[in-house]
């Protein structure tokens, strides 16, 4: 089961097409269960943890859906799922309420990915950044941790992708993250790693990113070159308390 965020998904009926003129917004999560494939026709399925009964979102044709195998890294806003396959890394955002995939840049393209191999039929290994070979399933258990979005609209012109990777919990960031083919990972070079948690801001359009030792920064990712603020904790009155 996947957990949506409390925001974003339309509540229509018990039944829902795909589409709405003037959704409400729900106030608590809802679990995702198992779709259901019919002939000409899918059916999502939602738990509304308030209220104590499922929903339903039919799409009346096949959606393409991602490998079964497929693993939620977390919700994003207007019902985007983000999420990876095991068996060969493939990063994705997907909507059940829209029934659209967007794929993201690729993770080859994360620093700490040195190479992949593969044959004609699958990917074999990827090699880590000592170069050590990772079967896919090992890799995708640790390459991405989080991920946000500063636009509701992953496809909007100014929308941005900020993630947590790879085994030291670096930050990497690409614009446009709707368009895949045109897009890379690119990493921020800061001096502290081991992040725990990313926020974006939409009123200053910062990211804020705060490390596992409680350093915060914050980074302007709209404009060249990068910004890159240090906030200390102290002056905005946090405390261990």
């Amino acid at each position: 089961m996947y957990t949506y965020r409390p925001s974003s998904v339309p509540q229509i009926s018990d039944s829902f097409d795909g589409s709405c003129s003037s959704p409400k917004v729900s106030s608590s999560p809802w679990l995702m269960l198992l779709p259901e494939f019919k002939e000409d026709s899918t059916v999502f399925k939602f738990y509304r943890l308030a209220e104590g009964y499922v929903i339903q979102v039919q799409h009346e044709q096949q959606v393409m859906m991602p490998d079964i195998d497929s693993v939620c890294l977390g919700s994003l806003s207007k019902g985007w799922l983000v999420c990876i396959q095991p068996k060969d890394c493939l990063l994705f955002m997907f909507n059940p309420l829209s029934g659209k995939t967007i794929q993201l840049p690729s993770i080859e393209t994360f620093p700490c990915v040195n190479g992949v191999i593969q044959n004609s039929i699958r990917v074999e290994c990827f090699l880590n950044h000592q170069s050590i070979p990772l079967t896919p399933q090992r890799m995708s258990s640790y390459i991405v941790e989080k991920m946000i979005l500063s636009s509701p609209d992953p496809m909007e012109e100014d929308c941005i992708a900020l993630v947590i990777y790879g085994p030291h919990q670096r930050l990497a960031f690409c614009r446009r993250p709707g368009i895949a083919e045109a897009n890379s990972w690119t990493a921020l070079d800061g001096p502290l790693r081991e992040y725990s948690q990313i926020v974006f801001h939409n009123g200053k359009k910062l990211f804020f990113a705060l490390t596992q030792d409680k350093e915060l920064e914050a980074w302007d990712l709209h404009n060249d070159p990068t910004k890159r603020f240090l906030i200390q904790i102290e002056d905005i009155g946090c405390s261990d308390d």
